[in-house]
Formats: C-alpha cells, structure tokens, sequence
C-alpha cells in the first residue's frame, strides 16, 4: 500500500464479491493495539466490513450522503451484478 500510494483496498471473496475494506489506518491501529506482529497477521485481522457499496448510476449526491452518514471517507462502486468495480474517491 506504501509504495503505491494506496490507502484503501476493497477485500473481496473468492467469487470477487466485497467483504470489506482495508486502510492503511487499519493497519497501523492493528500495528499498535495487538501484541502480534502485522507479518503474522491476515487481511482479515485488519478489515472492517461490510463495505458500503453504490452503483455507478448513483449521484454523486447520494455517495456523499453515504460517506457522511457513515463516517467514512471511500465507498466502493458495483455493477448491477454487484461484483465490486472500483471506489471513491
């Protein structure tokens, strides 16, 4: 995530459906508050989930209000067959 200037990634299923997110947040309140070391931890370990979604048809509108209702600050986005394509911002 470092080296890519990443600081969210979706976490998805084998099937490619979203299970939740991780942040690089996550990972350095992991980092902090577990007496394990993060290269023995999972994805798993760090993500919250379930994502909030949107579909790319919504209004832009509509993904603020649910950034802001949730506290959050990236939303995922899927196509009608609900497999995650992409996020905000």
């Amino acid at each position: 995530m470092c080296e890519a200037d990443c600081r969210f990634l979706p976490v998805v299923d084998e099937a490619g459906h979203p299970i939740g997110v991780v942040t690089d947040g996550d990972i350095c309140l992991l980092g902090t508050t577990s007496h394990r070391r993060l290269s023995d931890m999972s994805v798993r370990d760090a993500m919250s989930g379930p994502p909030e979604t949107c579909r790319a048809g919504d209004s832009v509108l509509d993904a603020l209000r649910i950034m802001k209702g949730r506290r959050i600050r990236h939303l995922l986005w899927s196509a009608r067959w609900g497999f995650s394509r992409g996020s905000c911002p």
